[in-house]
């Protein structure tokens, strides 16, 4: 499914006196009260301060079945939304980005997750977390060596009850609209460039998906988004590598075909140019993605 997106404006709004609070923000404060009861402070005597550390924080003493569903309310993304993973380059961390993903209806931002909740012990992280990965879309937006890095850190038992994994094919190494002067490159510099892409885009992207395979078998739903401008972008990729030039088109779906085969559903997203208008040569192009969706078995297009 190849959906055009516009540029989302934010809006924040009030909502209506009296409303009472969200639950999960009942939820937020309880587990705060409890920190606060479970970590006191003030006392001078060691042994007292000794046996109040090795209290189980009162929250453990629930239920398992109340503990999950009390993290699912925390921690899932509301409204279709996907828990958005952005990775920093500038300051090399990963960070929620979540409350920027479109709300269907008036554009207002999500409300944070509760993330605080994974610091609280070891055996609420554990808990918690498979509930955040499982019960959530996951969308890892970062090169995809750092996508590779995320997962492959995460346990197996985690890892491998995610179901829905978007991710963010960019064009040319983060680069913004410098790919026009890639036809200008001296020899030295386009040499330079050639190994900037065999490290950081294309083998990376061929490890990614037969990494998927083996490790996702949960994952039904692969949906893989491309920025603006894409047309414009790609014409000047051969200069440096033909490769991936030819990967970036098309060919990256024939390796998602080959390698991750027990994906039911395979989303493509291309925004529009950053006027929001088509023009010839971006139909043309998304004309070769539905071309190369309707040939593969297994793929379809379908209205989004």
């Amino acid at each position: 499914m190849i959906q055009p997106s516009s540029t989302m404006t934010l809006h924040t709004k009030k909502g209506p006196v009296g409303k009472p609070p969200p639950k999960w923000k009942i939820y937020q404060q309880k587990l705060k009260t409890l920190g606060r009861l479970f970590h006191r402070t003030g006392t001078n005597n060691a042994h007292e301060t000794t046996a109040t550390n090795t209290t189980p924080f009162p929250f453990l003493r629930l239920p398992r079945e109340l503990r999950n569903q009390i993290y699912q309310d925390l921690l899932t993304v509301t409204d279709n939304g996907a828990l958005w993973i952005r990775y920093s380059l500038s300051r090399q961390r990963w960070w929620d980005a979540t409350p920027l993903c479109q709300l269907p209806g008036p554009r207002t931002p999500r409300p944070r997750l509760t993330l605080g909740l994974l610091l609280t012990c070891k055996t609420i992280h554990t808990e918690a977390r498979e509930i955040l990965l499982s019960r959530n879309k996951i969308w890892l937006d970062a090169p995809p060596a750092k996508c590779l890095s995320f997962l492959t850190t995460l346990p197996p038992t985690i890892s491998s009850k995610i179901h829905h994994l978007k991710l963010w094919m960019d064009v040319y190494l983060n680069c913004g609209m410098s790919t026009g002067n890639l036809p200008h490159l001296t020899p030295d510099e386009i040499t330079h460039h050639t190994t900037r892409v065999q490290d950081e885009l294309l083998p990376p992207w061929e490890a990614l998906f037969p990494w998927i395979h083996d490790n996702l078998p949960l994952l039904h739903t692969l949906h893989i988004r491309f920025g603006p401008n894409r047309t414009w972008h790609t014409r000047n990729l051969h200069y440096v590598s033909p490769q991936w030039h030819q990967f970036y088109q098309t060919g990256w779906m024939q390796h998602v075909r080959e390698t991750t085969t027990q994906i039911q559903t395979l989303l493509v997203e291309s925004d529009l140019q950053w006027c929001d208008q088509l023009d010839d040569a971006e139909r043309v192009d998304f004309q070769d993605l539905r071309r190369e969706l309707h040939r593969h078995s297994g793929f379809r297009e379908a209205l989004g």
